[in-house]
């Protein structure tokens, strides 16, 4: 995929407001960086919100906040779906960064929002529209997820690429 360009450098994970870890037991996928989280939340009082499938995840105890899901593909679409719907994206970093992007919206908005919400497994949609509104407005934020969990989805469906 090569969008390493557009990640932000583990070192950076003391300087976040709020984590956002999606698909992914750090703690055990990556011990250094899942260390890099708990140490910012006990150092600069970081919050950290959990997304997962799965209530036995490990993070859920260090979680100020989780977010259960049935699947993280259709409650990214949902997400997504969202933003764009709204106007909610960040077309400067999207016109300086995306190649695609209008095809990937285009095919996404054809999709119905319902549909994708009771996909996702997240039976609020207060809660999934809670959930983009903080990401959003929160001005210092990273999502931190796993590829192992993510690349399996993502590789058979419309991509944009990151350069």
């Amino acid at each position: 995929m090569n969008n390493y360009v557009s990640n932000m450098p583990f070192e950076q994970l003391d300087g976040v407001n709020k984590v956002y870890l999606i698909g992914s037991e750090i703690n055990y996928e990556n011990a250094v960086v899942g260390y890099m989280i708990n140490n910012a939340r006990f150092s600069n009082h970081t919050k950290l919100e959990v997304v997962t499938t799965d209530e036995n995840n490990s993070m859920i105890k260090k979680a100020d906040r989780t977010l259960f899901v049935k699947s993280y593909y259709y409650f990214v679409k949902a997400v997504n779906h969202f933003i764009l719907t709204n106007g909610l994206e960040n077309r400067r970093f999207i016109n300086d960064n995306a190649k695609g992007f209008d095809e990937y919206k285009k095919a996404l908005l054809t999709e119905d929002f319902n549909t994708l919400l009771k996909k996702s497994g997240v039976f609020f949609e207060k809660r999934m529209i809670d959930f983009v509104y903080e990401f959003n407005n929160e001005p210092n934020a990273v999502i931190v997820f796993s590829e192992n969990t993510f690349l399996p989805m993502f590789q058979k469906s419309y991509s944009i690429s990151f350069y």
